[in-house]
């Protein structure tokens, strides 16, 4: 049997090549869907590179072959018979992106092939590559495919000025009202006003010390903008789904969920100050009904398995925003918890957890949405007179404040001062810290109310969120 030839078509590299030739203006058209290497026949990707180079300082028949000449490519390429015949053979009517959209098609087939075959190579256990290993290797090297098949990579000063003004004359035209944001809104107002609003690609990292309330912060980010029907999937490896489902359903009720576990109060107990321990019927109803709330998240995944590696978080973020048609919000809790590649384990800490982050930022610029990251902070907020958390509590690693594009830190001064009297205010004020902010102002401030009993987080006055 003989062996087949990879995909292509010759006459469409030449009609690309003689309308670039027969009218150069449309070479930056050509170029913005074709590089040199997507022609399959060598003598085409040469004089195509030579073609890009000539554009700006004057190209028709005779610079070119001069060109190629002068460089000993002209023979290689067939001599300047094989250029005239590019314009004599060229089709009536001519339509160069047309042809280089098909040049392009058979370009992304070719390299799909090449993928798969290399897939097929790395598959067998003599390769010595582990499961996870090879799954991200595939999906690293598909990914290189679909990038080739993406434009706009790279643009001129020019394109991207002129790209942005038409922002900016768009956001003229439609103001924002008072308290929104351009990026996505986390439903929180006080945390909207930290960070402007979440980008697509972003990573952001909450941090605090244990049960400070970033976890917390993280899930009921994800509720808010869920129950606007927006796309999330959450990592959660610490927490099962039913134990987030529960803080959701506590957060909207205002019923802690260590009432319903008691169960309903025994007759026996009620009237007594025992019934305060148990979920009465009203508690019941105003739980359940948050539960039938929360079953509409119809676009909200969660994943609670233990001890995934960051090449199985990229993967299974990939999948999911494939079936969900693009994801709006990854949060992950948490970065300790991410397990390490194998060949991960040589390196010290430091770089190891870096890894996991800058990961995560890739993971963020694939996906098209913001990533948040629960991180915790070091020990050494607890020996410092002033224990407000600074960039540079973040555990193991400053390559963690290099990745992330917005850093915010939590502090609760009754972390601190556990004998405050139950009415305090300091119990329920949590401080949200913009310790860094790639785009925006850093080193301000906001305080939330954050009733941990109920996992509900409300602006000051709100008695609802």
């Amino acid at each position: 049997m003989a062996e087949r030839l990879p995909p292509y078509s010759e006459e469409a590299e030449k009609a690309v090549l003689g309308a670039g030739l027969i009218d150069p203006d449309q070479i930056a058209g050509i170029a913005a869907v074709l590089a040199p290497e997507d022609f399959y026949l060598e003598r085409h990707q040469t004089i195509f590179a030579c073609m890009l180079e000539l554009e700006r300082s004057g190209l028709d028949f005779v610079t070119l072959t001069d060109a190629l000449e002068q460089r000993g490519q002209l023979e290689k390429v067939g001599g300047r018979a094989a250029v005239q015949l590019l314009l004599d053979q060229l089709p009536a009517a001519i339509h160069a992106e047309h042809y280089a959209r098909l040049v392009s098609d058979y370009a992304v087939r070719r390299r799909a092939i090449e993928h798969g075959m290399r897939v097929v190579k790395i598959a067998w256990p003599s390769a010595g590559l582990s499961c996870e290993e090879l799954l991200s290797e595939a999906n690293r090297s598909l990914m290189e495919v679909t990038a080739r098949r993406l434009e706009g990579g790279a643009v001129t000063a020019r394109e991207a000025a002129s790209a942005h003004y038409d922002q900016v004359e768009y956001w003229a035209q439609h103001p924002l009202a008072y308290g929104e944001v351009r990026g996505l809104s986390t439903g929180i107002p006080s945390l909207d006003t930290l960070t402007g609003g979440l980008r697509p690609g972003t990573l952001i990292l909450i941090a605090a010390r244990p049960s400070v309330g970033k976890s917390a912060l993280a899930f009921e980010m994800a509720r808010r903008v869920a129950r606007r029907g927006g796309r999330v999937l959450i990592f959660s490896m610490e927490m099962t789904a039913e134990e987030i489902m529960a803080r959701w359903a506590s957060a909207i009720s205002g019923v802690p969920s260590d009432l319903l576990e008691r169960g309903l109060c025994p007759q026996e107990l009620r009237g007594s100050k025992a019934e305060a321990y148990y979920a009465s019927e009203e508690d019941l109803e105003a739980y359940a009904q948050a539960l039938v709330e929360v079953t509409e998240y119809r676009h909200v995944v969660v994943d609670a398995r233990a001890g995934l590696t960051a090449a199985q978080i990229r993967a299974t973020a990939l999948m999911h925003a494939r079936k969900l048609e693009g994801l709006e919000l990854v949060i992950l809790d948490h970065t300790g918890l991410i397990h390490e590649d194998r060949g991960d384990r040589r390196d010290h800490a430091a770089r190891r957890e870096g890894r996991k982050s800058q990961a995560m930022k890739e993971l963020a610029k694939e996906v098209g949405a913001p990533v948040v990251l629960v991180q915790q902070l070091s020990r050494t907020t607890e020996i410092r007179h002033n224990k407000r958390p600074v960039l540079s509590d973040l555990r193991d690693s400053g390559e963690h404040e290099q990745n992330a594009d917005i850093v915010v830190g939590l502090y609760n001064e009754a972390y601190y001062e556990p004998d405050l009297t139950p009415g305090d205010r300091k119990r329920e004020e949590l401080a949200l810290l913009c310790l860094k902010h790639r785009n925006g102002a850093a080193q301000t401030q906001v305080k939330v109310r954050y009733e941990r009993e109920i996992s509900r987080f409300s602006e000051w006055g709100e008695s609802q969120t």
